[in-house]
């Protein structure tokens, strides 16, 4: 696996709101970010076989609050792993799907996504991830129909933290839209 130093994880899954390194804080300084990349690489040497360690690797390459930081193709190696490795970890299919659209790659971004809504319904990184990936395809009305999912989804989880309103700002600039049904 090639790893542009990778991720130190300290228990939770990437996108719960559990204990993670966190790179997507918008208050992280360059320096605190390259921490942050040490800290992930010295987890991944000692458990590079580790579905948590790839994937939350994967998640901060995708979604960093710096986009210097940020690496698609590093993302989408260490998430495909985590899937092998776990393949019924939804989050890990979440994962799969946000760095095969960081990477352009947006039908495989949405096999992905479906994977994930599967095992794990109605996450909203799901449903704003497969609206940014159905609106580059220019299918206009599903991405428009995921991004309303996605915030009904937002609503009725836990999920509200900056990282989800920073991928939610994201899908609705890019959808040119006020997001107003």
């Amino acid at each position: 696996i090639t790893t542009t130093n990778p991720p130190k994880t300290q228990g939770h899954d990437a996108h719960s709101g559990g204990d993670v390194i966190d790179g997507t804080s918008p208050n992280k300084s360059a320096s605190q970010l390259a921490k942050v990349v040490d800290d992930y690489g010295h987890a991944l040497r000692l458990r590079p076989e580790s579905p948590l360690a790839l994937n939350n690797w994967a998640w901060f390459l995708v979604t960093c609050s710096d986009p210097a930081f940020r690496d698609s193709v590093v993302a989408v190696e260490c998430a495909t792993r985590a899937v092998k490795l776990a393949p019924k970890g939804g989050a890990d299919w979440t994962t799969v799907g946000a760095a095969d659209s960081r990477a352009g790659r947006w039908t495989e971004a949405i096999a992905a996504l479906e994977k994930s809504l599967e095992i794990q319904e109605d996450n909203p990184c799901d449903w704003y991830f497969l609206a940014m990936a159905n609106w580059q395809l220019d299918h206009r009305q599903e991405a428009l129909r995921c991004l309303k999912k996605a915030d009904d989804a937002k609503e009725s989880t836990n999920l509200k933290d900056v990282e989800l309103r920073n991928i939610r700002a994201e899908t609705v600039l890019m959808l040119q839209t006020s997001a107003t049904y």
